[in-house]
């Protein structure tokens, strides 16, 4: 074979093991991309999974206690409109004074569960909830979330500022008694429970609705879990 002739053979031979090897790179390169890419997919959609289940679990706890205060708080309501409508027709007596004085005492409130929003929220992983409706209906719950711990604040601050320490001046916790016998009969007495009475129908009210929110976004949940 002549000189030429072979320098091309040569010439030839190199670029076919080249052209092999940067296809074998590119490959190489490709498969390793693609897995990264599925191994993030992955992760990705087990980390989605673990937060539906965090918020379904949260949704859940917070319809165990909502549940138990709408409870509550619509039998006190029940229990106790007839005096307050006594107060309003001016019948109210020192006996149905005590007795609501007693009850009015106990107070609790509820502390929504909103672990999982927080999490997510903090982390900038809400954009992991792939589906649009499912990532909407996580932010309204939220929001609704928001007002009936609004309502439920102003309750709690209504009851604080006004209602404990007119009870603490006027009323014996441990006798059971009203001081004085009078004070039933002063607009103070009227006015501040009746305020206390139009702020616990509007806790009882944002419960209720949050209570058909609350249901209404776990069949969501329940739904996204079986994607």
């Amino acid at each position: 074979m002549s000189k030429k002739n072979s320098t091309i053979v040569l010439t030839r031979e190199y670029w076919a093991r080249l052209i092999l090897e940067l296809v074998v790179v590119f490959l190489g390169v490709s498969a390793g991309f693609f897995m990264n890419n599925w191994r993030d997919q992955n992760r990705d959609i087990e980390q989605e999974r673990r937060y539906i289940a965090g918020f379904k679990d949260d949704v859940e706890a917070n319809l165990t206690e909502l549940e138990r205060f709408n409870e509550t708080d619509s039998l006190w309501i029940l229990h106790n409109s007839k005096h307050f409508k006594e107060m309003r027709d001016l019948t109210f007596s020192n006996d149905s004074s005590e007795a609501l004085l007693k009850r009015i005492i106990n107070f609790s409130r509820m502390e929504p569960n909103e672990g999982t929003y927080i999490d997510i929220t903090n982390s900038g992983n809400l954009n992991l909830i792939r589906d649009p409706q499912l990532k909407s209906a996580i932010v309204n719950y939220h929001l609704k979330v928001k007002a009936a711990s609004f309502v439920d604040d102003y309750f709690y601050n209504y009851f604080n500022t006004y209602v404990t320490p007119f009870v603490f001046d006027n009323y014996d916790i441990l006798n059971e008694q009203i001081k004085d016998e009078s004070i039933y009969r002063t607009l103070k007495f009227r006015n501040v429970l009746a305020g206390y009475f139009s702020a616990l129908i509007q806790r009882n009210n944002a419960y209720k609705d949050l209570i058909a929110e609350s249901e209404a976004f776990k069949l969501s949940l329940m739904e996204a879990s079986k994607n």
